[in-house]
């Protein structure tokens, strides 16, 4: 991270707080967006392809 240029100070943090969480803990898949809205979710790249011409002049 120092290497790309971020500060030792923030690197260091992002170190700290990544070592915080046990091996695997953020490995799961989450039914958050399913359960809110009753449907599986969806990818991205799909939601910007079908919506493209929003996003483009």
């Amino acid at each position: 991270m120092v290497a790309g240029g971020m500060q030792d100070e923030v690197a260091g943090a992002m170190v700290e707080l990544a070592s915080l969480a046990p091996k695997g803990y953020l490995a799961g898949i989450e039914t958050t967006v399913s359960d809110v809205l009753g449907r599986p979710a969806r990818r991205f790249a799909g939601f910007v392809a079908e919506n493209r011409d929003a996003f483009v002049q």
